[in-house]
């Protein structure tokens, strides 16, 4: 028999087990009830009948299983598990965050924070509407709908951001060298006629990436590194760098678990949330 982790907090429902035969974790991700049934029946033949799940209400296609939440609040223990996850896919990627206070930022079709302690948490007052719903739905109003995630990412690593920065304002002299790059308004350069579709991709991006860090840094306590996770931190080259660009602008320091493990810290920490 296999334990079996399930994040069906949003849009996608993420899967993680551990393999017995490799002593390795294997990982999937569905956004529709077929997907979902074709990775159950998947962990039914390996032998699973239960599964351990992060996410409130209910996701179809998951009834096959017997699915075990942990009792207690479920915003509070989201949040726990989350970061008790992230410290797992951390260590796969090398990086060893066990006896670590860090600012977690889980980027998925919202955002959520919460500050991780060795011994728990510190539960934050917000989260943010910006995150990947915000990317897809706004590319999909304003670039091609045939798009897939991959060809935006595309773009957008092609294209210069249409904000208005602090250096297009303020002469080069007045400025702070720390603040050049510092935004005073997202798409404040776009136009309907001359914005290239790659910089409208570049600058659905950046907002979002900018936001996120003044976020960090308007609820930090204290934490120098910040941990990013989530889809689209495992997707997007260009949502990273930008995520980085800022963190350090602001004298953070921005960690990333390897890509292949940045989406599943919830599925990881669900797996292992009564251990």
């Amino acid at each position: 028999m296999i334990r079996v982790g399930i994040d069906s907090v949003t849009t996608l429902t993420k899967f993680c087990w551990l393999d017995t035969e490799t002593g390795k974790y294997r990982f999937r991700t569905e956004e529709d009830k077929v997907g979902i049934l074709n990775a159950v029946l998947q962990v039914e033949r390996l032998g699973a009948e239960s599964a351990n799940l992060l996410g409130i209400g209910s996701r179809p296609g998951l009834e096959g299983l017997k699915l075990v939440r942990k009792e207690g609040d479920p915003i509070d223990n989201e949040l726990r598990i989350q970061g008790d996850g992230a410290r797992r896919v951390l260590a796969l990627s090398g990086q060893n965050f066990s006896d670590k206070s860090f600012f977690l930022v889980s980027i998925g079709t919202g955002t959520s924070y919460v500050i991780v302690h060795p011994d728990g948490i510190d539960k934050l007052p917000l989260g943010s509407m910006l995150g990947g719903g915000f990317i897809s739905g706004l590319a999909a109003l304003t670039l091609p709908v045939s798009w897939s995630f991959e060809e935006l990412n595309a773009a957008a690593a092609e294209g210069v951001p249409a904000d208005i920065f602090v250096r297009d304002l303020v002469k080069p002299e007045e400025i702070d060298p720390n603040d050049p790059n510092l935004i005073v308004s997202n798409f404040g350069r776009a136009d309907r006629l001359y914005t290239s579709k790659n910089a409208i991709a570049a600058t659905i991006f950046h907002c979002v990436a900018a936001n996120i860090v003044r976020d960090v840094l308007l609820m930090n306590k204290g934490c120098k590194q910040v941990v990013f996770i989530g889809t689209p931190v495992s997707a997007s080259t260009v949502l990273t760098r930008y995520l980085s660009e800022y963190s350090r602008l602001l004298k953070l320091e921005p960690v990333f678990p390897s890509a292949e493990y940045a989406a599943y810290a919830g599925a990881m920490g669900a797996l292992h949330m009564n251990d």
